[in-house]
């Protein structure tokens, strides 16, 4: 049996289901931290993240996530998914 060849490239601007949604990551970082009274340094010094990279995600500037980043949070907060560190925002762009 052959393997299956996965479907053309399709850029963003040529997807339908795209052409009039901004999709937007919004962290819930600050909202974890607050919960515990954790301040950045502190979250920084127990997960071995540096401050840089704790202030991107809380500032929802981040442009990539680190697995091993994501997993150390996830870690040390004892969430059962991603959808506890982060909220998917729709816009429309009409």
């Amino acid at each position: 049996m052959p393997a299956r060849q996965p479907p053309p490239y399709t850029p963003p601007n040529k997807r339908p289901a795209l052409q009039n949604v901004e999709i937007e990551l919004h962290c819930r970082l600050d909202e974890l931290m607050e919960e515990r009274g954790l301040t950045q340094q502190e979250l920084s010094e127990a997960t071995k993240i540096g401050a840089a990279a704790l202030r991107n995600i809380r500032e929802n500037t981040a442009k990539r996530f680190d697995k091993g980043t994501l997993c150390a949070l996830i870690n040390y907060f004892d969430l059962e998914s991603l959808d506890e560190l982060f909220t998917i925002m729709y816009n429309s762009r009409d």
